[in-house]
């Protein structure tokens, strides 16, 4: 007997294939990638919002206060609205009285009330209206701050900033994939989360972690797949002397052109720290007057429901005796009444 079901729809330009075993009465469904095809969810883009893009700026600065004067330096060139750092404090330290000392002109400053290890801090920009979101900084995970920055009419991004040690236990890395689990259910409309988060064994651009599928990094990477969150860097970020090259630092946005590829930056190091300071435009909108009518909101489908109906269906029956692609043009009928039946819609 054939059965189908849908876990969910990916929002990422793709098609579909169908194939029938005859064999095994099967009838096996995939994905692949289309240049022509483009499923969105989430915020919308429009041409006739003020704000477009904000500056933003990442890195791993092992121990601020020893690059403060290189760092000010830079950031007078590149002017970021929002900048996001990772191991802000000494190494094997306990005095984090720095804190008080990590004050930049113009800039908020946003640290987690928990003082980590390495630290981690954000900083905004004082023309922007922003406020750390205290239900998610101060999570069981051991390193992150998170804000929340006011964008137009009642759009507001969710900023976050995480640093994973290598060193993380088993129960931490379960945390922080908790943590992504539950900053994304707060349903904001724009997400940027920038951090190091040390996993060598995620290979992004090819999409495979070499670690095997029962492992920290393969179920984290599963979770920012399951959470429709798009990984934007595509270099090392680390380099040092007698190890490979690595790619670290990761910035995730919920939109796949939320980032140009164009705008993203990788300058030198700051003073002798070994990761790069990456730069980019975070485009808050864009132009989209070639684009109109509704579209479907993937992540809000009712898919109990949708798979509930499929497998009601008799599909022995439905495809018996039909060709290859009388049997697709059936199957793709089911599946465009359902998706209109419990995929909802968003206008433009």
């Amino acid at each position: 007997m054939l059965t189908v079901s849908v876990d969910n729809f990916v929002p990422v330009n793709s098609y579909v294939t169908v194939t029938v075993n005859d064999n095994t009465n099967e009838l096996n469904i995939s994905q692949g990638v289309s240049d022509t095809q483009s499923v969105k969810e989430d915020k919308k883009f429009t041409s006739k919002d003020n704000m477009k893009s904000l500056r933003v700026l990442f890195s791993n600065v092992d121990t601020l206060s020893n690059k403060r004067s290189e760092f000010e330096a830079h950031l007078s060139i590149e002017k970021p609205h929002i900048i996001g750092l990772c191991e802000i404090y000494p190494k094997n330290s306990m005095d984090k009285s720095i804190a008080s000392m990590l004050n930049l002109t113009d800039y908020e400053k946003y640290l987690p009330d928990k003082v980590g290890d390495r630290g981690v801090v954000i900083y905004i920009h004082k023309s922007l209206t922003a406020f750390k979101v205290d239900i998610l900084s101060e999570s069981g995970f051991n390193e992150s701050v998170w804000c929340e920055v006011k964008l137009e009419g009642t759009d507001k991004l969710l900023l976050g900033c995480i640093y994973r040690s290598p060193s993380s236990v088993p129960c931490n890395n379960k945390k922080l994939n908790d943590l992504i689990c539950h900053a994304r259910n707060l349903k904001y409309s724009h997400y940027l989360i920038m951090g190091d988060f040390n996993y060598p064994e995620i290979k992004w651009v090819d999409n495979e972690v070499s670690s095997g599928i029962n492992t920290d990094p393969f179920k984290f990477y599963e979770c920012m797949q399951n959470n429709f969150l798009f990984q934007h860097i595509c270099t090392p970020t680390r380099f040092r002397t007698g190890q490979n090259a690595n790619l670290l630092d990761l910035v995730f946005t919920n939109e796949e052109n939320m980032i140009a590829k164009d705008s993203i930056q990788m300058d030198s190091p700051v003073g002798k720290s070994d990761h790069c300071m990456i730069t980019f435009d975070f485009c808050c909108y864009l132009n989209n007057e070639n684009t109109s009518g509704d579209r479907f909101s993937y992540f809000r489908g009712n898919y109990e429901l949708f798979n509930e109906t499929l497998n009601n269906i008799d599909w022995d029956v439905l495809l018996n005796n039909k060709s290859i692609n009388e049997m697709w043009k059936c199957f793709s009928s089911v599946m465009s009444d359902n998706i209109d039946r419990f995929i909802p819609k968003k206008k433009n």
